[in-house]
């Protein structure tokens, strides 16, 4: 009897620890938590590519019409020195051509008149055009197209000689110029901040004063001398016509070389100087343009 009591109890043993089992693994599946699905990926948006060309912002040149650029140039002074004349005269004083506004030099009681009485006068001149100076604004109406305007400043030198026997009368004459120019200006082509144009117009210069000093000469020897200021007036037409080249620098700031041809339209009465001597001129011109 002791026997089968043993064998019972691990029996019942067996059979009491299933349920526990069964309990205890039930709260572990339970704390393991469920994933959520993934939401789904965002797709990305690239911007729009387009062929690349360099140019680079700062240096770009602007497109839209209402621009206003300033322009300060000086220029002109290519083939400047225009061919003078020789004259003679007999008998008669000499004077350096101002029609006939240039008193005779007069210095240390004898006066070129005396001088040359009753004697053969050599007169030799030459005239030269010293670089021009000008400050102008245009403004771009229109796709490529501009207009403008300034102000110019123009000095024109004569150089007499003229010889009496063993007197010589040396004379510097110094003209004086403003105008004001009305150019229109196309923009023919431009690439990575290089650009080429064409200009041209006519422009309106009247002579705001004159310098004039003369030293005379016998047998080599100093006689007089003498400077005087005077007042003339004299206006002069011209038109000019030229093609530049540009380039920016930055996006306000170009530098740009423009050749060109200047006709001042002879006719009427004018003081003798390059544009008597020489109407058609080649010019070049060189400036900095600052735009707004």
């Amino acid at each position: 009897m002791r026997v089968a009591a043993m064998a019972v109890e691990p029996v019942e043993a067996e059979a009491e620890a299933a349920p526990v089992e069964a309990d205890t693994l039930a709260p572990q599946q339970s704390e393991v938590p469920q994933e959520k699905p993934a939401p789904p990926a965002e797709k990305q948006i690239l911007p729009e590519t387009k062929p690349f060309r360099w140019q680079p912002e700062e240096t770009a040149p602007r497109k839209k019409p209402g621009r206003v650029e300033i322009t300060v140039t000086s220029g002109g002074f290519l083939l400047a020195q225009a061919p003078g004349t020789v004259t003679k005269s007999y008998g008669v004083a000499y004077n350096p051509g101002m029609g006939n506004t240039v008193p005779v030099v007069k210095g240390g009681g004898i006066t070129t008149q005396m001088l040359s009485r009753n004697r053969e006068t050599t007169t030799e001149s030459s005239h030269r055009r010293f670089p021009r100076i000008s400050v102008g604004v245009s403004y771009e109406f229109a796709p490529r197209w501009s207009v403008g305007t300034g102000i110019t400043y123009s000095v024109l030198r004569s150089n007499y000689t003229a010889l009496s026997g063993t007197t010589e009368t040396r004379t510097e004459r110094y003209l004086h110029y403003l105008g004001i120019p009305l150019n229109v200006q196309y923009r023919a082509w431009e690439w990575k901040g290089f650009s080429l144009y064409i200009s041209g117009g006519p422009m309106v210069e009247t002579a705001v004063g004159a310098r004039v000093e003369t030293r005379s000469f016998v047998s080599g020897k100093p006689a007089s001398e003498q400077w005087e200021t005077l007042s003339c007036r004299d206006w002069f037409w011209s038109l000019n016509v030229g093609a530049g080249f540009q380039f920016r620098i930055t996006r306000e700031t170009a530098l740009y070389l423009q050749p060109g041809l200047s006709w001042h339209i002879p006719g009427g009465h004018h003081i003798e100087s390059s544009y008597t001597a020489r109407p058609l001129s080649f010019e070049m011109d060189f400036g900095v343009r600052w735009s707004f």
